[in-house]
């Protein structure tokens, strides 16, 4: 009597298992890694390993092209298309990386935003999901097109790392061009004119 025969399928269904269980069981490691978590927990569209966001508490920075506060070093780490004037998300997810100074860290901070949001006849409101170090914070709907400051309460706890991670998510973000309102094709949600993190 043989034992059963295993062929090439029989293979890569168990290793696709394997696969999916490992996966499984990090879900429930009580510290998985931040990319891991990033991209597979958090399910956000873009991921950066908070190496740079050198801040200057109250200064206001404005995104544009080829600044130092653009891109991963900046504090706009990703998610951002930045242009001459500021910068639009891009996608459903974004961050603002801050390091903070010593003497700051475990105090309390506001951020203000100077945004708009894009809204048109078929998408009257953008949500915007925010996190604080992973912490969740209140959600913001907006419903104007016009630039406005919007301000943002961060708890001292959240502060005591001695970084500032927003992860802001836009569950509404829409192309302008399937919005009828733009060529572009791209899914965006807010424009940044400004960002200003000041003591509370």
């Amino acid at each position: 009597m043989t034992g059963p025969r295993f062929t090439s399928w029989h293979w890569a269904a168990a290793a696709l298992l394997a696969g999916e269980l490992l996966v499984a069981g990090l879900v429930f490691l009580p510290q998985p890694s931040a990319a891991y978590r990033a991209q597979f927990l958090d399910r956000v569209d873009c991921w950066h390993g908070g190496t740079g966001g050198s801040y200057r508490l109250g200064e206001t920075v404005r995104p544009r092209f080829e600044t130092p506060q653009a891109g991963p070093e900046g504090i706009f780490a990703c998610g951002w298309m930045t242009l001459e004037d500021g910068a639009w998300s891009l996608g459903h997810g974004a961050h603002l990386f801050f390091r903070l100074p010593a003497d700051r860290a475990a105090a309390p901070l506001q951020l203000r935003l100077r945004a708009r949001a894009l809204v048109a006849p078929r998408q009257p409101e953008q949500r915007v999901e925010l996190f604080a170090n992973g912490t969740p914070l209140p959600s913001l709907r907006l419903d104007s097109g016009t630039v406005e400051d919007i301000d943002i309460d961060i708890p001292a706890a959240i502060t005591a790392a001695g970084t500032l991670d927003i992860r802001l998510s836009f569950p509404d973000a829409a192309s302008p061009r399937g919005l009828g309102i733009g060529s572009h094709r791209g899914a965006l949600a807010l424009y940044l004119e400004a960002v200003t993190l000041s003591p509370k």
